[in-house]
């Protein structure tokens, strides 16, 4: 007598993916807890755990299940939009802000760009607070200046400040060759290691910063095809920072003080500064002492192959 063994098999086989669905479901729930309020889609968790051949494709089905289910739940533990994703958060109402007992004083101690030869500045030191977890933003048009201001942020603050420099223009041959004008700088400590990180990147820059929440961060310059998404990606980088600060470069048009993106660029920073040929305009200066900025031009010179600020006045 031949005994029928189909009920086992597929009992067998139902129990095999039941596991396997629960460890692919676990899997996916420790990638959320670094990845939260970032879009998603099925194909970068693929990705992110090598489930593309057909030995994974087991994988995939289990994570497409929990994907459908997650989102489709009464109470959703994902957004769904389109075929992206984003993880609800359902721990709270958010950072709870105790502005009683935070210091007043507790603001950034940075240096500012400023004409090395002549001494020559443009007040920033006087009459800014820059508080931890700030956005500084310089939209320039191009060649105007942008890379020159970041450069000598970078230069003025990396002694102090862990600091990493994001470029998306820059090899490393040609940062170097822009670097050796900085004459009056040392790039390097005694060990000839660099004093700040230097990166190529040209998008998510968000995932760095998460890396140097407490430092400075400096991205030259933030480009996106679509320039209506500029203003999210900007927020999204501040999200990223705890007690330190980002300085993003953007496009303009000439004649324009918002860079590439509009408005919504400005919204979120602190202070948002519109660069042309040899003029600055403070176009936001949120949290100023002793003297409001906002809509203060200067003047200024662009000397030693692109490298010093000369000659700053203020235009009155």
């Amino acid at each position: 007598m031949i005994q029928d063994n189909t009920n086992d098999t597929i009992n067998t086989r139902d129990t095999r993916q039941g596991h396997l669905y629960l460890k692919v479901a676990a899997t996916c729930k420790e990638w959320l807890e670094t990845h939260q309020d970032e879009w998603f889609n099925f194909y970068d968790i693929v990705n992110f755990h090598n489930w593309n051949g057909a030995e994974a494709i087991e994988h995939r089905k289990a994570l497409s299940k929990w994907l459908y289910y997650e989102s489709g739940k009464a109470e959703p533990q994902l957004e769904k939009k389109n075929k992206s994703y984003r993880y609800i958060y359902r721990g709270g109402e958010g950072d709870v802000l105790d502005w009683v007992n935070a210091d007043e004083n507790e603001v950034l101690d940075i240096r500012w760009p400023y004409g090395i030869d002549d001494n020559s500045t443009f007040g920033f030191e006087e009459y800014l607070a820059i508080p931890p977890g700030s956005l500084i933003i310089v939209a320039g048009t191009s060649n105007k200046g942008k890379t020159a201001w970041c450069l000598n942020f970078l230069a003025e603050n990396m002694d102090k400040h862990p600091c990493i420099y994001m470029s998306n223009e820059f090899t490393s041959v040609a940062l170097r060759r822009r670097l050796i004008w900085f004459d009056w700088v040392e790039f390097l400590n005694g060990d000839n290691t660099p004093k700040f990180k230097a990166i190529r990147r040209y998008r998510n820059w968000e995932d760095v910063v998460r890396t140097n929440p407490d430092g400075i961060n400096i991205i030259d310059y933030l480009r996106l095809e679509d320039n209506t998404q500029v203003g999210n990606a900007i927020k999204v980088i501040q999200e990223k920072l705890n007690k330190g600060l980002a300085v993003l470069a953007l496009q303009k048009p000439p004649g324009r003080d918002e860079g590439y993106g509009g408005y919504p660029t400005i919204e979120a920073a602190s202070l948002y500064l519109a660069i042309d040929k040899n003029k600055l305009k403070v176009v936001k200066a949120k949290d100023h002492t002793g003297k409001i900025l906002d809509d203060t031009v200067y003047s200024f010179d662009i000397v030693h192959h692109g490298a010093k600020f000369h000659n700053i006045q203020e235009v009155t």
